[in-house]
């Protein structure tokens, strides 16, 4: 049996207000303020070699996380709004170049302004 607490949460769509989330029937808005933290790796994906970008967005004090695939339509959406929504979020010409080289991601927002120092 499924509970509402081990299904993931999903990002419906996204805006300069906030972004609208989903988890089961539950649906919810957030302001951008909620956002503490988001990180960008390249992971394999798929056959033949294939990498995508994911982004684990942190939010709520960090107690709730959404993980976002590049290859999802919602990709675009919540990129371009949280570029003009988020004080300090990283351009993507900016990290994109050094994601791939990065073991383990790169921070390219945090509230506290710990982002990637080789990319600021």
């Amino acid at each position: 049996m499924t509970t509402l607490q081990s299904e993931p949460i999903q990002l419906l769509d996204a805006d300069l207000l906030g972004f609208a989330l989903a988890r089961g029937k539950l649906r919810w808005v957030e302001a951008w303020d909620a956002v503490d933290q988001i990180l960008i790796a390249r992971v394999d994906w798929g056959d033949n070699e294939n990498t995508a970008l994911v982004a684990a967005i942190s939010i709520g004090g960090g107690d709730r996380a959404i993980i976002l695939c590049e290859i999802q339509p919602e990709w675009t959406i919540f990129m371009a709004a949280a570029q003009m929504a988020l004080p300090g979020f990283l351009n993507q010409g900016d990290w994109e170049p050094a994601v791939s080289l990065a073991e383990r991601g790169l921070v390219i927002f945090d509230r506290e302004g710990k982002a990637h120092p080789t990319i600021q």
